[in-house]
């Protein structure tokens, strides 16, 4: 398998909603809007050989609608899963702070608003989080996220990187309210 192109990151996230169009959280890391639907569809093969094996398609799938993606440009580290592990963790506190159904289920080497333009040996995707949740999660104020809500995000992404594997330790700024900052099991 050939390996993640070596440069910006681009983190596909599904399961939110940002009230801007972009919001800068420092570094040159950025969560902006955008949209991509990633469709997984059941297939079945009935052999173990390829190519010429018999295919058939399943019923149902899965799919995200991206809405969102977090840039993590190269600057941040010289190491590409260094700068992998960087945006899961911004997306952990993303999760953290306000809410616990977003998802990553996919990253890319390019911005997925500029990816049909780009021709496909230029472009890669790696899937990460595509496996379905099994309980049911919701943000109380529907996941809208907030410049002021990011604010949090933004003071503590850098410091945290430098805390990992260690013990996370960020204190809370007094600007962004902590109301309808916890999440509920649905039925």
């Amino acid at each position: 398998m050939e390996a993640f192109p070596d440069g910006d990151i681009y983190a596909g996230l599904s399961g939110l909603e940002i009230e801007a169009d972009e919001v800068d959280l420092g570094d040159g890391v950025a969560l902006r809007r955008t949209y991509a639907h990633l469709m997984i569809p059941f297939l079945m093969s009935f052999s173990p050989t390829f190519p010429g094996t018999p295919w058939k398609s399943g019923q149902g799938g899965l799919d995200f609608d991206i809405v969102a993606e977090l840039v993590v440009p190269k600057e941040v580290s010289p190491d590409i899963d260094e700068r992998i592990s960087t945006a899961r963790l911004i997306v952990a506190l993303m999760r953290t702070w306000g809410s616990p159904t977003i998802t990553v289920p996919m990253i890319s080497n390019v911005s997925f608003s500029s990816a049909v333009k780009i021709p496909d040996g230029k472009v890669r995707f790696l899937p990460l989080e595509i496996m379905p949740k099994y309980i049911r999660l919701e943000s109380p104020d529907g996941g809208l996220y907030t410049a002021d809500r990011l604010k949090w995000v933004k003071l503590c992404w850098a410091s945290a990187v430098k805390l990992v594997p260690r013990m996370l330790s960020c204190d809370s700024p007094s600007t962004p309210s902590t109301a309808g900052n916890s999440f509920r099991i649905l039925p």
